[in-house]
């Protein structure tokens, strides 16, 4: 059954790094307080009571709010073209395993404005949670909506073993959501732990684009000289001007230690969660 969560008000006043928060639509919910929007209601759905309609009206969410294809994609995909998903894909993306798979949306009224999917596996004793899809209405970002979502989750029993939270994305907004989800400040994220971890725990995830993404950049090649350091190649062309735009945000302000982003790839974050996080 659908849990529903109507307070953001703890969530975001615990410290965040709000200063150049962005989303993803991968998309943007930066510089604007929380208390200029009314409150969205978020529902948190276990995998296995994701009804085929509800299915349906996330997959039309994605492609009206998600983003365009690269202007060189070949064909079948059209340069510029709205990226496109369909029931049948996103349960293939995001339901690989429906039992560890959860569903958060948030409603503006009884308005769609907000959607993420999150999966977890084990990793040797660990348990990790990754972000698999976080896609928020073009015209209610810089809300705080995709934090507000992620952020629902923190309580729940399904969230309560997990020790590592990850994410591949080309947004560096989404890769900051997540680093508030662990109340860490992109700055202060542990390289050397993405490094020593990131590989194996790709390995065994359960969602098949990431079992097969090489992993590039400073932390995993020796000679790097276009300034990446966490990538992983998903074959995901994806416009990257809208992103672009962010980094330089992050950048000019010393807050992105991920590096530059290539074609066809997505930055990779992986966060391994301080112990008296991991009891909340």
């Amino acid at each position: 059954m659908p849990i529903a969560v109507d307070n953001l008000q703890d969530f975001a006043a615990s410290g965040l790094d709000n200063s150049v928060l962005q989303d993803r639509g991968l998309a943007a919910e930066s510089q604007s307080p929380v208390n200029s929007f009314s409150t969205p209601r978020f529902e948190v759905i276990g995998g296995g009571d994701v009804t085929q309609a509800r299915l349906a009206q996330c997959a039309t969410f994605f492609s009206e709010h998600y983003g365009v294809w690269d202007q060189n994609v070949a064909a079948p995909l059209r340069p510029k073209g709205r990226v496109k998903m369909t029931p049948a894909k996103l349960r293939k993306e995001c339901f690989s395993n429906p039992d560890d798979t959860l569903l958060i949306m948030a409603f503006k009224d009884d308005q769609l404005v907000g959607q993420a999917f999150v999966t977890k596996w084990k990793y040797r004793n660990e348990i990790v949670v990754w972000v698999t899809q976080l896609v928020v209405h073009s015209q209610y970002r810089r809300r705080h909506i995709a934090t507000g979502m992620l952020g629902s989750i923190r309580s729940t029993e399904w969230f309560r073993p997990v020790t590592i939270i990850g994410i591949a994305s080309t947004h560096p907004a989404a890769c900051n959501t997540l680093a508030n989800l662990a109340r860490f400040r992109m700055a202060q994220v542990d390289l050397s732990f993405i490094r020593q971890n990131a590989a194996a725990i790709l390995e065994c995830a359960t969602p098949r684009y990431l079992r097969g993404a090489k992993l590039h950049g400073e932390l995993f090649e020796e000679a790097c000289t276009d300034g990446a350091v966490s990538l992983a190649d998903t074959n995901f062309p994806v416009d990257h001007a809208e992103p672009h735009q962010v980094l330089e945000t992050y950048v000019s302000a010393n807050k992105w230690p991920l590096g530059s982003l290539r074609d066809g790839h997505e930055f990779v974050l992986v966060i391994s969660l301080p112990e008296e996080e991991c009891r909340l």
